[in-house]
């Protein structure tokens, strides 16, 4: 997951054009995050979540300093926003990036 990211994030997975789309990184209105086709963006992260009954994960790169969070865990739980996985990726975060924290202002509880 770790490689994957770094590559999609980075571009050397898709044409340009298609790049440049990625990185359009497009607000949802809720804190500092955003989307861009298939890959979220928050505070200077890049990457994705999944999650289903039984599993959620997150997995995001930080290009400016080559930083990676991948955190997966075997539950899929509403709380603590948003979402298991993606609070452990924004708590570990804080502390590696203070000044570069995803989610921040999104949702209740963030």
């Amino acid at each position: 997951m770790r490689r994957w990211i770094r590559l999609y994030v980075t571009g050397k997975v898709s044409k340009p054009a298609t790049y440049r789309a990625l990185m359009d990184c497009v607000s949802t209105g809720e804190g500092n995050l955003a989307f861009g086709p298939g890959l979220g963006c928050s505070a200077g992260w890049y990457g994705y979540t999944g999650g289903l009954p039984g599993y959620n994960t997150a997995n995001y790169y930080f290009p400016a300093t080559g930083a990676f969070i991948v955190a997966w865990v075997d539950v899929q739980a509403n709380a603590p926003s948003p979402g298991v996985a993606n609070a452990i990726f924004r708590d570990i975060a804080r502390i590696m990036t203070p000044d570069n924290v995803p989610f921040s202002g999104a949702g209740k509880g963030l």
